[in-house]
């Protein structure tokens, strides 16, 4: 007996194919499409070696939403803030870096809005580092406790009575909440001799609202082994005439050269120590340098106002957190006098 087949049933399985061939054919012509898109990213990317090729570094290497400002740049200037690593970033670009140094490099004249009436009108942006505003504090101490040496010996008379009435950073800070009136007042008059304690971030940002837009990079001192490309991109791409590859090969190159960026390192740790109530006055002084890096990261520029918190997860320790009071305290009493001493002494030939 023979079984009929009607029309039906024999297009319901015909149309089931066709359906599925159809759905294979366009997961195909999607996949396609991908590859050559992405083909067309990559040939860009290689195409940025090129010197007439931009470098979009926010996109790349900047966490901040507006990733067009730097196409509107057409000069740029590096802040060199005080014990911020700045010299390092100056040797680099006297070096390695002086086919693309940012305009007016280099030294600590350079401040966010304030330019000569010539340039007026020009779209000059700005790029620069952070650090912890309390560690920056201690650093700007100690550096000019040791008149600046071993890097730029420069002993000034006007200093010396700070480190006699003041020996190290955690007696200054300390005396900035003293109950003696007169003691309080000298302490200030000490934090406003030295040139380090006295410009701060918020001294070299200042109306940082109302210039904030001119800001295209800002890393961190205690990265800055790290952060020395992406810096040197965002200054190179404002120039367009500078590839990423010669960008790159200049970086790789003067970190070649071993201890340069430790030339202002304190070769004294037990000095850096401060005391809580030293860091809750120091909070309190540098308020408006902890309200700098709040806009900065409100802005999108740097991803916390912890600074310290961030360095010890890159493994680079805040040293004034890492000093014991035992071991500053044994400095103090035993090897405070002849250190000061040897150091009169190194002067004194320089």
């Amino acid at each position: 007996m023979s079984t009929a087949v009607g029309p039906d049933a024999a297009s319901t399985p015909r149309r089931s194919v066709i359906k599925t061939t159809d759905c294979f054919a366009t997961f195909v012509t999607c996949v396609v499409i991908t590859l050559i898109l992405n083909a067309r990213s990559i040939g860009r990317a290689i195409e940025s070696n090129n010197p007439a090729s931009s470098i979009n570094v926010r996109e790349e290497l900047v966490p901040r939403s507006a990733q067009d400002q730097n196409k509107r740049c057409d000069s740029v200037i590096f802040l060199h803030v005080g014990k911020n690593g700045g010299t390092t970033v100056d040797k680099f670009f006297q070096t390695y870096g002086r086919s693309f140094a940012p305009k007016r490099c280099c030294g600590h004249k350079n401040i966010l809005g304030r330019l000569p009436a010539s340039e007026a009108n020009s779209t000059t942006c700005y790029v620069t580092l952070v650090r912890d505003p309390i560690e920056r504090w201690v650093s700007g101490y100690l550096s000019r406790f040791r008149s600046g040496c071993p890097a730029h010996c420069n002993r000034r008379p006007d200093e010396e009575w700070v480190w006699s009435e003041f020996p190290t950073p955690n007696h200054l800070a300390e005396a900035f909440s003293s109950s003696n009136i007169s003691v309080k007042a000298r302490s200030l008059q000490a934090n406003r001799r030295i040139v380090h304690l006295r410009k701060t971030f918020a001294h070299y940002l200042p109306d940082l609202e109302a210039h904030v837009d001119k800001l295209i990079y800002v890393g961190k001192t205690c990265t800055l082994d790290e952060d020395l490309l992406p810096l040197a991109l965002a200054v190179a791409n404002v120039q367009r005439s500078v590839s990423s590859k010669t960008v790159r090969a200049a970086v790789k190159s003067f970190h070649s050269r071993a201890g340069l960026d430790r030339q202002h390192e304190n070769d004294v740790k037990a000095l850096e120590y401060i005391s809580p109530l030293a860091r809750e006055n120091l909070k309190l002084l540098l308020r408006e340098d902890f309200a700098v890096l709040k806009s900065l990261k409100e802005h999108g520029l740097i991803l916390t106002v912890n600074i310290s918190a961030a360095c010890e997860k890159a493994h680079k320790f805040s040293t004034p957190n890492a000093v014991q009071k035992e071991d500053w305290l044994d400095f103090i009493e035993h090897n405070y006098s002849r250190y000061r001493a040897n150091l009169m002494k190194m002067l004194s030939k320089s």
